[in-house]
């Protein structure tokens, strides 16, 4: 047989080529797409880091906002606050009791309280009302108008108060087998150095039940304490309205009230040149001397409520 020289020899076919490979000896390029990028995986991890960054806004936005808002709960703290104690009480008619009204002046320093409360005169009979010690000086003593009674208390001028105590007491007595409630009106006001405007922030009353009973024990009507004297000093030259000091707005508002006293207090005891303060109202020979003294107090008490 002769063998043809020119032939072309033929190569046995790559059968390796044809056979699909395992997943794990593939080649890391071959999963990278036509335009040389890993889709899903990159859009897996942006997705994350996207959700990341979101709530992490999201919890930082929540902080700020309960943040401020516990801000703003501590600046309502700031100021005095007034409460009757206890907040309910039950009693027998023609029972007699002690309601007490307790004061915590926070962050100020309070010279003086104007008080009104409302009450129902048919369930219940407010006998009588004794300062405590921390507001002893009545410059106003207690009237009853209407189911409403007020008193307006002032501190020693050398004591303005800061604390928690109690203001007062009342004594009450139960006159109906019915429930009834003690509230301070939005008249009521404190006065606290170095503020022209009234610095109460929240005042809360009580509920009192009254209840049958077949023989109620009276008791003795306590002897209502009375305005204690202050000492009076030389006649004062006449002036528009003596112990006008202050108002709300910082200057004389034609009424001597317990602004007037709180400026009294704030400034009792300083000296300088005759009339170097507003509150150097008069002196021994009835003229500014130089010292805001108990002269300059007495005027405020003697005026007190009197208007221009």
């Amino acid at each position: 047989m002769i063998r043809d020289t020119n032939s072309t020899t033929m190569d046995p076919p790559n059968l390796a080529g044809s056979i699909p490979q395992p997943e794990n000896t593939r080649s890391p390029l071959s999963k990278i797409s036509a335009h040389g990028h890993i889709p899903h995986k990159k859009n897996a991890i942006l997705g994350l880091i996207l959700l990341v960054v979101l709530f992490a806004g999201i919890a930082i936005t929540m902080l700020s906002l309960q943040t401020q808002k516990d801000t703003r709960s501590r600046a309502t703290l700031t100021g005095p606050t007034l409460a009757l104690s206890p907040a309910t009480k039950t009693a027998t008619i023609g029972e007699t009791f002690s309601l007490g009204i307790t004061m915590n002046t926070n962050a100020d320093t309070v010279s003086a309280a104007e008080l009104h409360l409302s009450y129902d005169p048919t369930a219940i009979q407010i006998l009588s009302f004794t300062p405590g010690a921390i507001l002893p000086v009545v410059l106003v003593p207690e009237t009853h108008t209407n189911g409403v009674i007020s008193v307006i208390l002032g501190v020693q001028p050398a004591s303005p108060f800061k604390g928690a105590d109690i203001m007062g007491t009342w004594t009450i007595k139960i006159l109906a087998a019915k429930q009834s409630s003690i509230a301070f009106t939005s008249a009521t006001r404190v006065a606290a150095l170095g503020k022209d405007t009234d610095a109460l922030v929240s005042a809360t009353g009580t509920t009192i039940i009254g209840t049958l009973v077949s023989t109620p024990t009276p008791t003795k009507t306590p002897t209502p304490t009375p305005l204690p004297s202050g000492t009076p000093g030389p006649s004062p030259t006449p002036t528009p309205l003596l112990g006008d000091i202050t108002g709300e707005e910082g200057v004389p508002d034609g009424v001597v009230d317990l602004f007037d006293y709180s400026a009294i207090v704030e400034h009792y005891g300083e000296t300088g040149a005759p009339g170097f303060r507003p509150e150097d109202i008069t002196g021994e020979e009835g003229v500014p001397d130089g010292v805001v003294d108990l002269f300059d107090l007495s005027v405020v008490i003697e005026n007190y409520g009197k208007t221009r």
